[in-house]
């Protein structure tokens, strides 16, 4: 057996700690560009910034509660405990997955989603969202076993279950990932940026000029030319996006290395 467990508590500032502490499953959708709400640029500044103490907000403690019911019912009509819990490799100790549900006795985990109707009448492993068998895929790789069950609900009494098989490609990628990720953390080397990241721009002439370009009468042909030297690159009204977000201006660095300035009009 290649993994251990973990004595924590789902939920509690300590199990954020710990989750913050290596790489998890729900992380992998992230760092194989499956997610829609973060980059690895944005994953690695919450593990690398900000207090190891997290308060548990009411949104996530409320998700909690909801997966004990499912759980609990679950278990009844299956006839089968599946206790949730944190466990690590013990070959590579920056795998950590929380599971919603792990059977010891038949090395069998669970992964449960609340959905909505139109994805809760999709059978099969085919239809399985590509973030959430990236993510199972994970757990699996770090719990050595064949099987797992991903159940889905939309009230917490009735479920659909799949039986999701071993993908060992993706599980491969998935590993891979995460440990380059974590090579991030321990060399304190950010990730590439992706057209979906934003970062502080720190010079001040070059806030001024991004905050001039949205400013009434608009920059005359000389201003925008200064500013197109400054940034090197196209700028202009119509071309240009900003985003002013709390009194920060932020710009987006591409992977092709073009700089983009993007942002949102209306919080400037």
């Amino acid at each position: 057996m290649s993994y251990k467990k973990v004595e924590l508590e789902q939920g509690t500032p300590e199990w954020l700690a710990w989750r913050k502490g290596g790489v998890g499953s729900s992380d992998i959708a992230v760092l194989l560009g499956l997610s829609t709400y973060s980059t690895p640029y944005k994953l690695y500044l919450g593990k690398t910034q900000g207090d190891q103490e997290q308060i548990v907000n009411d949104a996530m403690a409320k998700g909690h509660d909801r997966e004990k019911q499912m759980r609990a019912g679950y278990e009844l009509k299956s006839g089968i405990d599946f206790p949730p819990g944190c466990f690590e490799s013990t070959l590579m100790p920056h795998v950590h997955v929380s599971l919603d549900g792990w059977a010891e006795g038949i090395k069998t985990g669970l992964e449960m989603k609340y959905v909505g109707k139109d994805y809760y009448d999709l059978d099969g492993p085919e239809n399985i969202k590509p973030d959430h068998m990236a993510q199972m895929q994970y757990q699996m790789a770090a719990m050595e076993t064949l099987d797992w069950f991903y159940v889905k609900t939309m009230d917490g009494q009735n479920f659909k279950t799949i039986k999701v098989e071993p993908n060992i490609s993706l599980q491969d990628a998935a590993l891979a990932a995460a440990g380059d990720f974590w090579d991030c953390i321990i060399n304190k080397t950010p990730p590439p940026y992706t057209d979906q990241d934003y970062v502080p721009v720190d010079d001040p002439t070059l806030r001024g000029w991004i905050t001039r370009l949205f400013t009434v009468p608009p920059p005359s042909k000389a201003e925008t030319e200064s500013l197109r030297a400054l940034i090197g690159g196209l700028v202009s009204r119509t071309r240009t996006e900003i985003m002013l977000e709390n009194g920060k201006v932020y710009r987006v660095l591409k992977t092709d290395a073009m700089l983009k300035i993007t942002a949102n009009k209306d919080k400037a």
